[in-house]
């Protein structure tokens, strides 16, 4: 059962490495949030029954070395631009880490097929599990185990943009490390990987030394076919900095929203104020009010 499971999962993430980038990103956009929640949700129902103490340590000391370097640049009082650009520095740097880690499975991989060296798991397999991880982000959802499930409406605002971010960088990770190294050419080698294996328990040992000789010659024709893959065009690297650019541009969407959201949700519970009804108008007045003034003061500049 647990196999037939597996396979129809894996099954399923094929058809969806072969979805064009933008449905990839919608369909990682959706996910990430659904495993956000779900971790955020069953850790605050944990918390609820055993109290998780070090649920968000991970997270908190992360945060606060990235802290620490941005006041060393801002200043030691706490302001809002140094709370700002820490979610913005801490973010981008996970969403970086994230595309690299992708694009780093299938350098790995080629370099071990050039090699030919042979590698304990397949590369769809590792794929798979990094985008598991990267959906699940169960760091991040333990670090919201302590917050009140009302207090899921002050991630809102700026989990729109922070997702799109997350989402858009594992997007990026898969595309880039399917150009690196298409799935359909391990999928041809593995596949005759394990047809030969199978073919060998039913046969006797010259059939076998037969088999390995043809396995050997299909193996360096493989090997030899990777220096015929694609290469990266100077279109793939200009496209690559400009989706780079668009994730710092959600993350500092993100970051810019994060310390405010914060800052209403603390501001509801200490004036015992609707917390729905605050950042509705909160928001309108930004929207209205603060950004068309700010957008008028830095025009009428120039």
């Amino acid at each position: 059962m647990l196999k037939n499971t597996y396979n129809y999962v894996i099954n399923r993430y094929i058809k969806f490495l072969e979805l064009s980038f933008s449905k990839k990103f919608f369909v990682t956009y959706i996910l990430c949030i659904a495993g956000y929640l779900s971790i955020t949700l069953l850790g605050m129902y944990i918390n609820s029954l055993y109290s998780l103490k070090n649920a968000d340590f991970i997270a908190t000391k992360k945060f606060e070395i990235v802290s620490s370097a941005v006041v060393a640049h801002t200043g030691p009082e706490v302001s809002y631009i140094s709370l700002a650009l820490t979610y913005i520095v801490n973010n981008f740097i996970a969403c970086f880490t994230i595309s690299s880690a992708i694009i780093a499975v299938a350098l790995l991989y080629r370099h071990d097929i050039k090699k030919e060296n042979d590698t304990n798991i397949s590369y769809l397999n590792a794929l798979f599990i990094f985008y598991l991880i990267t959906i699940i982000n169960p760091f991040t959802g333990l670090s919201g185990a302590k917050l009140r499930y009302l207090d899921l409406i002050a991630v809102i605002p700026h989990g729109i943009f922070e997702f799109g971010a997350v989402a858009l960088s594992i997007s990026l990770g898969i595309h880039y490390a399917l150009k690196i190294l298409p799935l359909s050419y391990t999928l041809n080698l593995n596949s005759k990987k394990e047809n030969f294996s199978n073919e060998s328990l039913d046969n006797n040992t010259n059939n076998t030394n037969n088999e390995n000789n043809r396995d050997n010659n299909n193996k360096s024709t493989n090997i030899s076919g990777i220096k015929n893959l694609p290469k990266l065009k100077l279109r793939d690297y200009i496209n690559y900095i400009i989706l780079l650019g668009t994730i710092l541009t959600l993350v500092s969407i993100a970051g810019l929203l994060e310390p405010l959201d914060w800052a209403l949700r603390n501001y509801s519970i200490a004036n015992n104020i609707n917390m729905i009804d605050l950042f509705i108008e909160s928001y309108k007045n930004l929207i209205y009010y603060v950004i068309p003034g700010l957008i008028g003061d830095l025009l009428s500049k120039f």
